[in-house]
């Protein structure tokens, strides 16, 4: 018996010939549910993420309310950022299956930066699964405490600095890009919305400038820069921004410490540890700087006093 093979040109084409057929079928027969849902999971597959969508949202429309369809929508808008559209997906989602702590607590995440109280809904209820508890929790104390005289600017900071401390970078992004829309003048809140998207691998310059051109002596503004830089190697430009932010704020100990996080990097470690001593100097009493010197010494025995 003859086994048919493959040539590599027609396997490396394979899916994009499947997808030509389907729509050379459809445009005979008219597209249904499951030839719409089919298309959209080839076009995602080879990464043609927008006919994906396309196929998928129409198939949406033929055959309203699929579970699994809905959850491949949101997951898709999430990726993508498209908060709008997640938000409406969500909602669909939860009118199928309520229980649903994912979609509760994806939502709640979306919501927290523009609508806090509708936000606390739906993490309360994502709260309930064990989990979402910790993550739910965080934010579901800061928006309680939050009322009429919070300013929804700082109150949308808050939320992104939440998702900095969880590595939620894209809802921390999508709370910093809120927080700057209700405050064109809040340099931090530019500067940190080109942190979330350096850290997602976005680009991030064109915040940073923005930011510092907008106010120079936000030391806050310069020490989220000196992340950005540090984060992707530019060392040099990480000490420069780092002390621009001392010299502005003399006093702030994670600024010391970065700096020692650099030299440490580059090997530099009788550096390192003048620049951890001075951040423990400045920190008093706060103990995270005292462990960070404590496990340098850890590290490096040879230096201990």
């Amino acid at each position: 018996m003859i086994t048919p093979t493959l040539t590599p040109l027609y396997t490396e084409y394979r899916p994009v010939q499947a997808l030509y057929r389907l729509e050379a079928d459809a445009a005979r027969d008219g597209w249904r549910y499951a030839t719409r849902r089919r298309a959209g999971d080839i076009a995602y597959d080879i990464g043609r993420v927008d006919d994906a969508l396309a196929h998928w949202q129409a198939a949406n429309i033929l055959q309203p309310n699929q579970l699994g369809l809905l959850t491949r929508l949101a997951e898709t808008y999430l990726a993508l950022g498209q908060w709008t559209p997640l938000a409406d997906t969500l909602r669909a989602l939860l009118a199928v299956s309520p229980g649903n702590a994912w979609a509760q607590f994806q939502l709640g995440l979306v919501l927290a930066p523009i609508s806090p109280a509708e936000a606390r809904t739906h993490l309360r209820a994502a709260a309930l699964t064990l989990d979402y508890r910790p993550q739910a929790g965080a934010l579901i104390l800061l928006l309680e405490a939050a009322d009429a005289n919070t300013d929804e600017s700082e109150l949308a900071m808050r939320v992104g600095f939440i998702g900095v401390e969880q590595s939620r970078w894209a809802h921390a992004e999508h709370a910093f890009r809120h927080a700057a829309d209700l405050a064109p003048d809040n340099s931090t809140a530019l500067a940190y919305v080109g942190l979330a998207r350096a850290r997602q691998g976005k680009t991030a310059d064109a915040w940073l400038t923005s930011a510092l051109e907008l106010n120079p002596g936000d030391a806050t503004a310069h020490y989220v820069a000196g992340l950005v830089y540090a984060g992707r190697g530019d060392y040099e430009a990480g000490v420069q921004a780092f002390t621009l932010a001392l010299a502005l704020d003399p006093l702030e100990p994670a600024y010391y410490a970065e700096v020692a996080s650099i030299y440490e990097t580059l090997g530099d470690l009788p550096d390192a540890e003048i620049w951890l001593r001075e951040a423990v100097r400045v920190a008093g009493d706060i103990p995270r700087y005292q462990q960070l010197l404590a496990d340098f010494y850890v590290k490096y025995p040879a230096l201990t006093p």
